[in-house]
């Protein structure tokens, strides 16, 4: 970030009541630049820093927008609100809303408590994840029995049939994805799947997942937060939120069978009807991939089924 932009944050971070609150040391403010300009990199890339307070010590974390894409940051503290609203007390405390936001220079920004970023590897991380990994789960099964909803029929068309059936005939994706999207469809249509919609993240895995401070574990915390809700949908289709996650987690198989059995049965689905779904979300991420790389989707979307049909044992029959 350029001085003179870097200058206007300050000044402009400085007028919030929450910054004087917080005891926030405005001058001493650290951008976590490596050298480049955010403005060069991907649309959905931001500037990063963190505040120290008036004793030294770390305090909070800011996110600013990319000149490419100046609403970002905004957009992604509304659709965290909006995803907190929609959840009840217990489950919406893992989502982090800011203490203070704002735009400068038009481009907004953020202020969020700190929190600790997950170990990356090694002994930590894996202890980490044994004692995340139920709670994650646990929580995520329960954001789907709280926000399930049968899609209607008037909503049906636009939002389940047209998506799977551009899946069917994208010759991007292999002769068997597009056979099991037709096949989903076809159920769908024959009553034998009957969709739901939940709110969903559409990016859960590890790099979205913050850990409490230390100071915080014995008090009224959450054992995890998670964050980046920009491309959270309200009504969106369960099972893309979970594998992605189970996939990220490399959980075993047989574990990730009980899982999915377990909201299959939350959802009232049969066990093929789980497939149904993630094809069905995956065709609705693919008309809203905004800055992701239709590549990397494409991969993404077909390891993820793969993962599923090897978990379920459902046949994608190649033509």
């Amino acid at each position: 970030m350029n001085s003179s932009l870097m200058n206007a944050l300050k000044k402009n971070a400085a007028e919030h009541e929450a910054i004087r609150h917080l005891r926030l040391d405005t001058e001493k403010t650290l951008f976590l630049e490596d050298g480049s300009d955010v403005a060069d990199q991907p649309a959905d890339a931001s500037y990063k820093a963190v505040f120290i307070n008036t004793d030294g010590a770390p305090a909070a974390f800011l996110l600013a927008s990319n000149p490419k894409s100046c609403d970002l940051i905004a957009r992604n503290t509304a659709k965290a609100r909006l995803a907190r609203h929609k959840l009840n007390n217990s489950l919406g405390t893992v989502i982090l809303t800011p203490i203070a936001e704002s735009r400068f220079q038009g481009l907004s920004w953020a202020i969020f408590p700190l929190k600790r970023l997950p170990a990356e590897k090694g002994w930590a991380w894996r202890y980490q994840k044994l004692m995340l990994t139920p709670q994650l789960l646990g929580w995520l099964a329960g954001v789907v029995g709280h926000t399930k909803r049968a899609l209607t029929s008037e909503d049906a068309g636009q939002r389940l049939c047209e998506p799977l059936q551009k899946l069917a005939t994208d010759r991007q994706f292999s002769s068997g994805i597009r056979s099991a999207a037709q096949k989903a469809l076809a159920r769908y249509e024959q009553g034998l799947w009957k969709p739901q919609t939940v709110l969903v993240h559409n990016d859960l895995w590890k790099g979205n997942i913050l850990l409490p401070l230390s100071e915080e574990r014995r008090k009224k915390y959450p054992e995890f937060y998670i964050i980046d809700w920009a491309g959270s949908n309200s009504v969106g289709f369960p099972f893309f939120d979970l594998m992605k996650l189970m996939h990220n987690l490399g959980l075993p198989g047989i574990v990730m069978r009980q899982v999915i059995k377990k909201h299959c049965r939350v959802l009232n689905f049969e066990l093929e009807d789980a497939m149904s779904s993630l094809l069905a979300a995956i065709a609705d991420l693919g008309e809203h991939l905004e800055y992701f790389p239709r590549p990397r989707y494409i991969a993404m979307a077909t390891e993820l089924i793969e993962c599923l049909a090897s978990v379920i044992n459902y046949t994608i029959v190649s033509t």
